[in-house]
């Protein structure tokens, strides 16, 4: 079973020099704009899904060695056991792993790339004035497994992986298969093949999400030409301009909140009560409709309401597409501050923290609030595991930020420049006005 990421290590990625980030029930990412948030959390995203699509490729190749092996009568028709089949994949894995060619996962990891980043070519994700990437990557698979993965980005454009230990996936693929049934007489070689492999989860939920609720029908005719073309089997190419100007992930995020209107849960409940929200929503999936109720009883359109309770709403929403049990996966969660009043953020802060018990959680914020928050809720224990980074914009290097057991958190570079800076204004105000009294 594949439960999580250990960790990432990037250089020279985006505008990140250097980076290793440590993947926690929690991790959060802070620093200034324009260093690299965003950038690392999408790339989580992406290597998440990347080891979901390619584990999803290796039970077909399971499948077809042994109808190849009937075809060939070097097995007998019949049911075979787990221990028997087990046995016998094991036998063949170097011809199992020879059809997951490295250039079909080079290029399978290339267009998660440049269909979830605003690029062209994986080239203009390489740091300025810099000739290559470098991304590594260890994924945990049980408790004394580990997968690791190492890709590098050149400047021709190219992705090319350079490390990735297929033969650890194959053999954990193995360990699923409950028995083979293999069909005899004319239909020699058909086979049924059954293992249960835990589903992979994972949701991006970015800081466009109130453009995404306010103007979901809006964004309904992207999503069909997108989202709705790969679903037929056809690759769309969005124009340059398109590409630059949307981002990627809005658009899927906008698929996220449909299958969340769409799942039995959300038909089931048909409102949804969150202290977070000072009110209700009350869902129509049918039109996609959503109203919100506040605590007096009034009821609007969900585009009418406060810009801090339609980002509040798509958060909640978009959450509902992960299912409630516990999962391995991932949800990136960017800004969940955005127009929300401190009061309220702590609030938010309690709500991921709960959340993280089922799923890990990434996410990125400005808000030294919830970083404190969820600091001292971990030093209570009400949050399994918390990883802080920093991320300077003068080293361009993520640092850790130290969380001590008693929930505090060592003070960020950026919010003591902007305390000295506030406090200095505040001394140099009370000094004009105490000489002005003077001369008065």
């Amino acid at each position: 079973m594949i439960s999580v990421m250990d960790w990432i290590e990037v250089e020279d990625f985006g505008p990140v020099r250097h980076a290793k980030i440590e993947l926690k029930s929690l991790t959060v990412l802070t620093g200034q704009h324009n260093t690299g948030k965003t950038y690392l959390a999408t790339l989580f995203y992406l290597l998440m899904k990347f080891l979901r699509d390619v584990r999803d490729a290796v039970n077909p190749a399971l499948s077809e060695l042994m109808g190849e092996l009937a075809r060939k009568a070097k097995l007998e028709a019949g049911y075979y056991d787990k221990e028997s089949a087990r046995e016998i994949l094991k036998q063949h894995i170097p011809e199992i792993k020879e059809r997951l060619k490295e250039e079909d996962l080079s290029q399978r990891l290339t267009g998660l790339i440049t269909e979830n980043f605003p690029v062209l070519s994986p080239k203009e994700l390489i740091r300025y004035r810099q000739s290559r990437s470098v991304v590594e990557v260890r994924y945990r698979i049980e408790e004394e497994k580990e997968l690791p993965l190492r890709f590098v980005i050149e400047a021709d454009g190219g992705l090319k992986i350079e490390e990735f230990d297929k033969v650890a996936l194959i053999e954990t693929a193995i360990e699923t298969v409950e028995f083979v049934n293999i069909m005899g007489g004319r239909e020699r070689g058909g086979m049924l093949i059954s293992g249960k492999t835990p589903p992979i989860h994972t949701l991006y939920i970015p800081a466009e999400r109130i453009a995404a609720l306010s103007n979901l029908h809006s964004l309904i005719q992207l999503i069909t030409q997108s989202h709705g073309a790969k679903m037929l089997g056809i690759t769309p190419q969005l124009p340059p301009e398109l590409k630059y100007t949307m981002k990627p992930l809005l658009l899927e995020s906008v698929s996220n909140l449909m299958n969340a209107f769409r799942s039995v849960e959300m038909r089931k409940i048909g409102e949804i009560r969150e202290g977070i929200l000072d009110g209700t929503l009350l869902l129509d999936p049918k039109t996609l409709t959503v109203l919100y109720e506040d605590r007096r009883g009034a009821k609007v359109h969900l585009s009418q309401a406060s810009s801090g309770v339609v980002q509040l709403s798509a958060l909640l929403l978009s959450l509902m597409s992960i299912p409630p049990d516990k999962g391995e996966g991932l949800v990136v969660i960017e800004e969940p501050e955005m127009n929300v009043h401190p009061n309220h953020q702590l609030l938010v802060a309690e709500f991921i923290a709960n959340k993280c018990k089922s799923i890990p959680i990434l996410l990125t914020t400005h808000s030294d609030y919830i970083v404190t928050k969820l600091a001292h809720l971990f030093a209570k224990g009400e949050v399994p595991g918390l990883k802080v980074y920093f991320l300077d914009d003068e080293t361009q290097k993520a640092e850790e930020v130290k969380i001590y057991e008693t929930g505090e958190v060592e003070t960020l570079k950026t919010v003591e420049e902007v305390l000295d800076s506030l406090s200095g204004e505040a001394l140099a105000l009370m000094r004009e006005y105490a000489e002005q009294r003077c001369r008065d």
